[in-house]
């Protein structure tokens, strides 16, 4: 859990450079929290789609996250993640909407891979994974 959120830190410092350019202040970036990533039962299932959520922060803490819309198994990864997350403790009240965008690639591996996570904050959020190809093993583990 420290490695995902240091992890996420770094992540961060990244950003802040990026959002800068873009107008916004320290005030309005990501301070720690878990880096979000693709259910690997929404994976196997090929669920991919957008999930809108809608945040309330108070003194850096988010008190209330609603999922306005978005396929619930994906939506229910979002709400455990935002839940983490802890912005800038000047954000005294805000409310966001952030959209988590989850994109299955067309590539198909053997293995699960670390999905590509692309933070636009405050706005959006874009994980994109490989699918998994379902492979048979023999009695020793191999594939057929």
């Amino acid at each position: 859990m420290k490695r995902r959120q240091f992890l996420f830190a770094s992540c961060g410092l990244v950003v802040a450079t990026i959002v800068r350019g873009q107008g916004l202040t320290p005030t309005d970036l990501l301070e720690r929290g878990e880096i979000p990533s693709y259910p690997p039962i929404a994976i196997a299932a090929g669920i991919n789609g957008i999930v809108e959520a809608r945040i309330k922060v108070d003194r850096g803490q988010i008190t209330e996250v609603d999922i306005v819309s978005g396929h619930r198994l994906l939506g229910s990864a979002v709400q455990r993640v935002l839940r983490t997350w802890r912005f800038h403790p000047e954000v005294t009240t805000a409310d966001h909407r952030i959209k988590f965008m989850f994109e299955l690639m067309d590539e198909e591996v053997v293995m699960r891979e670390n999905p590509l996570i692309e933070l636009r904050l405050p706005n959006s959020v874009r994980i994109r994974t490989n699918r998994v190809k379902a492979v048979t093993l023999d009695t020793n583990g191999n594939a057929l």
